[in-house]
């Protein structure tokens, strides 16, 4: 982003200085996108929905029996954060079909992936490309 001012910049009086890193995490992460075909954009994306799921249900599990220590509470905190990407993961899937469907299997597709706030930040999209 360029920014153009006429004079000089004044900083307020209490300001913190960030790094660029800090900067992307504040203004909303990072996106990530993917170019396919619909037919391979529903295997993957199924594949994807279905691994995110395992490790939301195993950790919850083992958060759930070792809850009396830190790890089993960060386990399941971490199980929220898997199951959020399981979910939006199967949203795109669900989108892919209906391309796939739609269009057929070779129609070009856009997969687009945001983590924003880790854990419930997370958006992953699939539309025509």
């Amino acid at each position: 982003m360029e920014m153009c001012y006429d004079g000089a910049l004044v900083m307020p009086s209490s300001y913190a200085v960030m790094s660029e890193e800090e900067m992307t995490y504040v203004e909303g992460g990072k996106k990530t996108y993917r170019y396919t075909n619909a037919g391979e954009a529903v295997t993957s994306l199924a594949a994807n929905a279905q691994f995110y799921g395992l490790i939301a249900i195993g950790a919850g599990v083992g958060g759930a029996v070792t809850s009396v220590t830190g790890i089993g509470v960060a386990a399941f905190l971490a199980s929220g954060g898997a199951g959020v990407i399981s979910s939006q993961m199967y949203s795109a899937w669900k989108q892919a079909q209906n391309i796939k469907k739609k269009y057929g299997s070779k129609r070009r597709v856009k997969i687009t992936e945001e983590l924003t706030l880790y854990p419930m930040g997370y958006t992953c999209t699939c539309k025509k490309a």
